[in-house]
This record gives C-alpha cells, sequence and structure tokens, in this order.
C-alpha cells in the first residue's frame, strides 16, 4: 500500500535524512535521480520519442534544483533531445543546493532561456518539467511565479510537475486559478494528503510515488495513512484454489430490508455474493423480486413490515450458522428495529463473529455501545454527526482525527464515507479515493455494505476488508464511467461492474 503524508512530515523525513549523514545536496540527487528513472518509464505513454523539445521551468528553491538535476540527466539521454532550460525568480535567491546544480549545469548540452524569451517567441515545446515551487507553496501564487504557471497551463504540452504541480497546496488540496495541470506528477517518497483532496487530483494527473533514498528510520514514529494499489489486491484476496468448495469462502447472513425498503436489502445480499461470499442468506421482512436465484432467502412474518426486536429469537440459529452478518440496509427506524440490532451487535460482541453495520443498522449504535475488532461501521457524514455529537463542519475538517478517535472509543473499524473515504481502526489509518460520481446514486452504499461482508467472510481482517471493498467498490464506479454516462448509473450496475472491474484492475491474474 502507498503511504500517504502532510508535507510537514515529509519535511521531517528530509530533515532526518541528512541528520544521517546523507547531505542535502546528494538527496537533492538521489530525489531528482529517482523522479528522472520514473519519468522515462512513463513519458512513452505522453508520445514522447526521444527526439523531443523539452522545457524544464525552475524555481529558485529545492524543487527547481530537482529540476536543474533533471535537465543535465536528460541531456545526457540522447544527442537528439533538446533540453531548454528556464529559471523563474531571483537566481541570487538560489539555494546552496540549487546554485551548485545550476552552475553545473552550464557544462551540459542544454539551451539556458529567459521567461520573456519562452513567451514572447512563442516556443512550443512537447514536454515541459514543471519544477517552479514544491510541497511549500503557499497560495495565491504571486509575481514571476504565477506568470510562469500559467504559461505552462496554457502551453498546449505534456506536463510533467516535480513532486507536486504548481499551485497546488499539498497539505489542503486548495488550487490556484493559474495552477499547472499535469499529466503526470513524480511526488518525492510519498503521496501528500493535498494531492488527494478537492479538485487536486484533476491537476496532478497519474501521480508516481519516487523513492528519494532516506533511511529506513526515517520512518520511525511517523504518522502516515495508507491507500490501497491495485497491486494489492491479490495480496489480500484468498487464493481460490481448485479445491475449494463454496463452504471455503464463507456464509453471510445479511439482515435488512423492510416493506417499505425491500430494495436496498436486495441491493445488500447480491453484491455479497457477486463479491465473492461462498454461499448468502437473505433475511428480510419482505423478499424484492430482484433478489438473485443464488442467495437463500428467509421472509419473516411482521405484521408492521420491520423486523422487532423479538424476531432476533427467530434468526439466532441462523446467526450461529453465519461466518460473517450485514445488518442495517433498508431496515427503518423504528425504535422496535434498533433494539433487534442491539441485540444482534451484542451477539456479535459474544461470539465475536465479524458483523458490518450499515444504514438503519448504525440508528442502534451510541457512544457507549460496545462492539469489537471484527466489527464494521460504515457511517456517511450524516450518520456519523448523530453518533458522534460533531457538526458536519467539524467532521469536515477533522476527518483523520475524529475517524481513529471513534474506531479507537468503539473498538471497531470505522468507514467514514466521502469522496476521499477514511478507514480507521484506532491504529491504522487508511483513504480511498478510487470513485466517480457514478456512485451518487441510491443503494451505492447498500452495495459496500454486501462486498465488506463477502471479504470478512473469506478471513480477511476488517481493516483490510474495508480497504478493498471501498477500493473495489469505487473500482466499479470507474468501470461504469468508462463505459457510460454517470448519469444513467445505478446500484445494480455497479454490482455488475464488480467482476469486470476487478478483472480490469488485475489484469487476470488473480
Amino acid at each position: 500500500m502507498l503511504k500517504v503524508i502532510s508535507p510537514e512530515t515529509m519535511r521531517g523525513i528530509d530533515a532526518h535524512a541528512i541528520s544521517t549523514g546523507i547531505s542535502s545536496y546528494q538527496l537533492m540527487e538521489q530525489a531528482a535521480e529517482s523522479a528522472f528513472d520514473r519519468m522515462l518509464v512513463l513519458l512513452p505513454e505522453l508520445g514522447f520519442l526521444g527526439k523531443d523539445d523539452v522545457l524544464v521551468m525552475c524555481g529558485t528553491g529545492n524543487n527547481g534544483g530537482d529540476g536543474l538535476v533533471i535537465a543535465r540527466l536528460l541531456s545526457e539521454l540522447s544527442d537528439e533531445v533538446a533540453v531548454h532550460v528556464c529559471v523563474v525568480g531571483d537566481q541570487e535567491a538560489m539555494t546552496p543546493e540549487t546554485e551548485q546544480n545550476f552552475v553545473a549545469l552550464q557544462f551540459c548540452d542544454v539551451t539556458m532561456v529567459d521567461f520573456e524569451a519562452v513567451t514572447s517567441e512563442q516556443l512550443h515545446f512537447d514536454i515541459v518539467v514543471d519544477a517552479l515551487l514544491g510541497i511549500g507553496t503557499t497560495l495565491p501564487l504571486r509575481g514571476p511565479i504565477r506568470d510562469a504557471a500559467s504559461f505552462v497551463q496554457q502551453s498546449g504540452s505534456r506536463v510533467v510537475s516535480i513532486d507536486i504541480p504548481t499551485g497546488v497546496c499539498a497539505a489542503t488540496g486548495d488550487v490556484d486559478d493559474c495552477a499547472v495541470v499535469a499529466d503526470i506528477t513524480c511526488t518525492m517518497e510519498a503521496v501528500k494528503t493535498g494531492m488527494l483532496l478537492g479538485e487536486a487530483p484533476d491537476y496532478c494527473g497519474h501521480v508516481e510515488v519516487c523513492p528519494i533514498g532516506a533511511p529506513a528510520s526515517a520512518w520511525n514514529d511517523v504518522n502516515y495513512s495508507l491507500m490501497l494499489e491495485n497491486k494489492d489486491i491479490r495480496d489480500i484476496l484468498p487464493e481460490r484454489k481448485r479445491q475449494s468448495s463454496k463452504r471455503t469462502f464463507g456464509h453471510v447472513v445479511v439482515l435488512a430490508g423492510s416493506s417499505n425498503m425491500p430494495g436496498a436489502a436486495a441491493l445488500s445480499a447480491n453484491a455479497c455474493i457477486t463479491a465473492g461470499a461462498g454461499t448468502v442468506t437473505l433475511i428480510t421482512p419482505k423478499v424484492h423480486a430482484s433478489v438473485l436465484p443464488d442467495i437463500m432467502t428467509v421472509e419473516l412474518e411482521s405484521e408492521n413490515g420491520f423486523f422487532t426486536s423479538n424476531m432476533f429469537d427467530e434468526v439466532e440459529a441462523d446467526l450461529a450458522a453465519a461466518t460473517a452478518v450485514v445488518v442495517g440496509p433498508g431496515l427503518g427506524s423504528h425504535p422496535q428495529t434498533q433494539a433487534f440490532v442491539a441485540r444482534v451487535l451484542q451477539w456479535s460482541l459474544e461470539t465475536q463473529k465479524p458483523v458490518v453495520v450499515d444504514a438503519d443498522g448504525l440508528r442502534a449504535v451510541s457512544q457507549h455501545t460496545r462492539l469489537h475488532n471484527k466489527c464494521i461501521l460504515t457511517p456517511h457524514e450524516g450518520e456519523f454527526a448523530r453518533l458522534t455529537g460533531h457538526s458536519i463542519q467539524e467532521i469536515e475538517q477533522q476527518r483523520d482525527i475524529l475517524a481513529q478517535q471513534w474506531a479507537s472509543q468503539l473498538h471497531c473499524t470505522l468507514v467514514l464515507k466521502s469522496s476521499v473515504t477514511r478507514i480507521a481502526n484506532g491504529t491504522l489509518l487508511g483513504w480511498n479515493t478510487s470513485g466517480t460520481p457514478a456512485l451518487a446514486t441510491a443503494g451505492s452504499g447498500d452495495v459496500l455494505a454486501g462486498v465488506l461482508g463477502a471479504l470478512v467472510a473469506q478471513g480477511i481482517s476488517a481493516f483490510e476488508a474495508a480497504m478493498l471493498a471501498t477500493h473495489w467498490h469505487g473500482l466499479a464506479g470507474q468501470f461504469i464511467s468508462e463505459s457510460e454516462v454517470v448519469e444513467s448509473a445505478t446500484a445494480s450496475k455497479v454490482i455488475r461492474s464488480l467482476g469486470p472491474s476487478l478483472l480490469q484492475a488485475t489484469g487476470g491474474l488473480m
């Protein structure tokens, strides 16, 4: 999994590396060489043929120094690559490391150009390397740097940004109106938090992490989050061996639905079987006609069309046979239903069986509810506000802190759903950024709950199941966006996209 860190943390890693005896000049060299190596792999995707005009735009700080090293390496690549370097800003203000690389560049086969010549002569470049400002950017952009960023933005060239696109705040994701829009961002050591927030992902393009050669000890006692990559999927999903049977992959009991919302139960159960659960039993007051024939159903008799506390006795034997339980989608808000969920949670605590609590099931969870480390809660912001007493504004400003705090207090794994979902268990913190507006549709959360149930039933830990489920759910949304207009997306289409999206993400190598 990728690490996600704040700019402040990155500066601490740099400082630690230097304290171990690596000079700041050597650290710059290592970081730039790492970015250059990744560029060589990725540039052909942008049409780089090794016979191109390349402009390296450099500021006077250390980010500009990285750009100067990259310009030198590009000049050594081939006689057919024409490398132009434009330094923006007062050269007397260069950091010592940047100045040292600027002097070294005078002996290389590069063409130094000033910014006025670049703009007035209307020169065109196939590739522009943006090394104007790094993660210390403060907004708004001003002066020559703003003009240079605006030029890159409007150049029509393919753009590679070093560490972060100029004009994007590495801490918050705020974006200047002249910010560089990169095709590729080669970021140093780890993804920065701001690259995942707000509009920033649209400006960063494809993000490639470039190790800078810092010692492993630089990561000791460092706060970071985790983000799952496609290549991690195979490491988490259990292998499907030839001798496997349906019992190998768990039995999920889905407690969901009501006479008013039977579709939510169907969506959750259908997603569960589609995401790989060996068997699924849906227990509900009303079975919806869309429930797949692969699913076993139990329709409870209910005068009012919803679960009541005394129904727990009717389902306890089914729960005993379950490997995992999903409770909540479409239950409704009646106090008797909440009492039923409370009994399910108490049973789960006593048996230590995995349980996924979603949607209306969360109404039964309070600040004092006793849960356990195989329990997964899946609130969106409104549900989390109701559970914790925090305002939506407070949650938006402190997602990481509050997710960890409440996961620790409740002894569970918490999936705080948003455009950037947080997954917390009190110790580990994950971010998920996969997905598209295709998931902004009724029933999408019910699908996620079903996927979660399928994964924990297969023996995957609660945290890893939550990381994979949110990522996979997002991949399904992306698959829809690539094949049709997002306006026509439905939760049922998300379910149908689970298989194809996983195949696409893993290359079929499962």
